[in-house]
């Protein structure tokens, strides 16, 4: 993969964001990796080298780093911070990483920097498979787990919204995760990896067929809605999530000026975030 420089950011910025920049390796995927479709790391596998990505956009990978760095060296006492474990299932090595691992308490907790929607506001299932998926990978190499938390420093926080309903009142936000039973942790992770070698043996065989598409949930899709403004007003009063819905809404207020504005769906994860949306080929599905 190519670090590009589009914006003549410092050298250090550049060098600094391609650290860790690496093709993924055959027979080996991380806990991360695995709670996502096989289908990005399959594609990013086959395309490494084609691939391209600026270096503005891991401006925010730089700060997580720095956010693990500082914690792990200020790790409490009789606690191991950033403690690495691979176990290998069906021929593949799983790499788990625990930001930080107490034994007294059986306790893994995870770090991240990232945005008010992305934890707070949004989906949690993400974080609850990955910690999990760790925890099956801790207690393979007898490690006891019972308590998974996540600890996460709101790049996006804004203080004047801290009195909000559902908005957090501080830029660090800390959530208690569901802990799995063992057993269903440790059948989800070979789940994970039989689902993965699958998609990965089709794919090798006859490249990229229409059921290895991801999901609405992995592809951060947001439905179309409808917006009732009002004309001269930027700020819309009501989003609706059908346009029968918005027009009995607009004719029940009888807002003078007012009218329906149509808002498209959107994949948020294909169209900016994901790392192979250039040669993915259900990257046109993103927009709605």
């Amino acid at each position: 993969m190519e670090i590009t420089n589009k914006h003549n950011l410092p050298e250090a910025f550049v060098n600094a964001v391609m650290v860790g920049t690496y093709a993924p390796k055959p027979n080996r995927t991380s806990v991360t990796k695995l709670i996502d479709p096989p289908l990005i790391t399959l594609l990013l596998r086959k395309h490494w080298a084609e691939l391209k990505e600026d270096a503005i956009d891991r401006i925010w990978a730089i700060m997580g780093g720095a956010w693990h760095a500082i914690l792990e060296k200020h790790a409490p006492q009789f606690t191991f911070a950033e403690l690495k474990l691979i176990t290998q299932e069906q021929g593949i090595d799983v790499v788990g990483i625990a930001d930080l691992m107490t034994p007294k308490e059986e306790l893994i907790e995870d770090y991240k920097t990232t945005s008010v929607w992305g934890v707070v506001l949004g989906d949690k299932k993400q974080i609850e498979r990955q910690l999990n998926l760790l925890a099956a990978i801790f207690r393979r190499h007898g490690w006891p787990v019972s308590a998974l938390r996540g600890n996460y420093l709101l790049k996006d926080w804004q203080a004047r919204r801290a009195h909000e309903d559902d908005y957090p009142s501080h830029p660090i936000h800390i959530i208690k995760v569901p802990v799995w039973p063992a057993g269903l942790a440790e059948e989800y992770l070979v789940q994970r990896v039989s689902e993965y070698l699958e998609q990965e043996a089709i794919f090798n065989a006859e490249g990229v067929r229409d059921f290895m598409e991801c999901d609405s949930e992995s592809k951060w899709e947001k439905p179309m809605t409808w917006a009732v403004k009002v004309k001269g007003v930027k700020k819309a009063k009501r989003v609706l999530d059908s346009q029968a819905d918005a027009a009995t809404w607009m004719a029940d207020k009888d807002l003078k000026g007012s009218f329906i504005e149509e808002r498209p769906g959107e994949c948020t994860r294909c169209l900016n975030y994901c790392p192979v949306r250039s040669v993915c080929p259900f990257s046109k599905r993103g927009a709605k």
